[in-house]
C-alpha cells in the first residue's frame, strides 16, 4: 500500500478548525464539511490510511488496483478518505452521519465490527443511524 494523506489541494474550505474533537461546519453552499481534530498530525492521518484494519470500499465491477474509498474509525469518529491522486494519495475527513447511514449494509457492519474492536461501538452506531 503506502498511501499518503494529502491536505485538501483546493483549500476550498478555508475555515481553520481549532476544535480538539472532530466536527462539522457549513460550507458556503450549505454543504456539511467534516473537520479533523486540530491536533491530528499528518503522520496520524497517514497511519489511518495505511492501517491494516481500515475498510477498503471496492464496489462491484471496480477495476482499479486501489479501493474507491477508505473508511476508518478513530477516537469514536468515522473517517472517509477519497483520492486526490488516484492510487497514491488521499484526503480524509470525518464522515457526516447523514451520509454514513447510506453506506451499504455490509460496509456498515464492517464499520461496526471495527468500532467494537476499538471500543467505540456506541458512538459509531449513532453515526451509522444518521445521528450527530
Amino acid at each position: 500500500m503506502g498511501w499518503r494523506y494529502e491536505p485538501d489541494p483546493r483549500n476550498k474550505h478555508k475555515r481553520r478548525w481549532t476544535g480538539a474533537e472532530a466536527g462539522f461546519v457549513a460550507g458556503d453552499g450549505g454543504e456539511v464539511i467534516g473537520k479533523c481534530p486540530s491536533g491530528m498530525s499528518l503522520e496520524q492521518a497517514d497511519a489511518l490510511l495505511n492501517d491494516p484494519d481500515a475498510i477498503h470500499v471496492i464496489p462491484h465491477r471496480w477495476n482499479r488496483t486501489y479501493p474507491k474509498m477508505i473508511l476508518n474509525v478513530y477516537n469514536g469518529t468515522l473517517y472517509r478518505a477519497t483520492w486526490t491522486v488516484p492510487g497514491v494519495s488521499c484526503h480524509g475527513f470525518p464522515e457526516f452521519p447523514g451520509r454514513a447511514r447510506e453506506l451499504p449494509k455490509h460496509t456498515r457492519m464492517a464499520i461496526l465490527a471495527l468500532a467494537r474492536k476499538r471500543g467505540c461501538e456506541k458512538e459509531i452506531r449513532k453515526c451509522l443511524l444518521g445521528k450527530t
